[in-house]
């Protein structure tokens, strides 16, 4: 037949499936640089990055220390909800909050903790 092209087993059109060259992704190497859509940031020691009433856009990813979120009563007392160690996102409401929202479960806050 004109035009018409043979596929063999194992291909897809001229290339063959097994034939992939591109490197397995890596999610720690990915969120371990800056990049599109993603910065790194250095906090000291009991800085705050994210208070209640921020908007929710970002997520963050802890690459080195400790971080502790807390909730305040309206009485001016703190509570320790977690800590999150290296490896451990915090913000991930972000992801499936509506564009300008805020950050609205409890008095929450997330500082650094080291």
């Amino acid at each position: 037949m004109k035009g018409a092209h043979r596929q063999t087993k194992g291909s897809i059109g001229s290339q063959r499936m097994t034939d992939s060259k591109q490197p397995a992704f890596d999610p720690h190497a990915f969120l371990l640089s800056a990049g599109l859509g993603k910065r790194l940031v250095h906090l000291k020691a009991k800085e705050r990055f994210f208070l209640q009433g921020d908007i929710a856009d970002s997520v963050f990813y802890i690459q080195k220390g400790r971080a502790k979120l807390t909730v305040v009563s309206d009485a001016g007392k703190e509570a320790t909800i977690t800590l999150l160690a290296p490896g451990e996102f915090v913000g991930e409401e972000a992801i499936a909050a509506v564009a300008g929202s805020r950050r609205s479960q409890g008095h929450r806050r997330a500082r650094l903790a080291r």
